[in-house]
């Protein structure tokens, strides 16, 4: 696990399995972090192939601390853990927190400004526009 503050955000990359021990780790030494000069937090599960339950009920917690106007990225390419990273960011109930699979998508969106469903609403918006317009857009 690596945890480190550049600029305003502060990135966590998690080792390969990802467990209560590591959840409890992460939360201390991230919520030490939340000074009100760090703006997102950037979570890189990249690496991680396993995780428990318990795990998943820390970083929940964690991340409704974060979601106080926090922006948060969740980076994750393998199915299982994008859900597992989904699951967070739902039950969390936080409109800054989303999933990337890539480290460019992740970066883009913490330096956005849109909410995650108005950024759902206007990529649907623009899709029925370009149908409308028979594909252009």
């Amino acid at each position: 696990m690596q945890i480190e503050t550049v600029g305003s955000v502060v990135q966590v990359t998690f080792p390969g399995n990802l467990d209560e021990d590591v959840a409890v780790a992460v939360e201390s030494a991230v919520t030490a972090r939340l000074v009100p000069t760090v703006t997102a937090v950037l979570f890189d599960a990249s690496e991680v192939e396993d995780t428990t339950i318990f795990a998943r009920t820390t970083l929940i917690r964690l991340q409704a601390v974060i979601g106080q106007g926090r922006r948060t990225s969740w980076l994750a390419a393998r199915p299982r853990i994008r859900g597992f990273c989904q699951w967070i960011c739902h039950v969390a109930e936080d409109p800054l927190a989303k999933v990337h699979m890539t480290r460019e998508q992740a970066e883009l969106w913490l330096t956005d400004s849109s909410r995650r469903f108005e950024a759902i609403q206007k990529r649907t918006a623009d899709a029925i526009a370009a149908a409308k317009n028979g594909g252009a857009a």
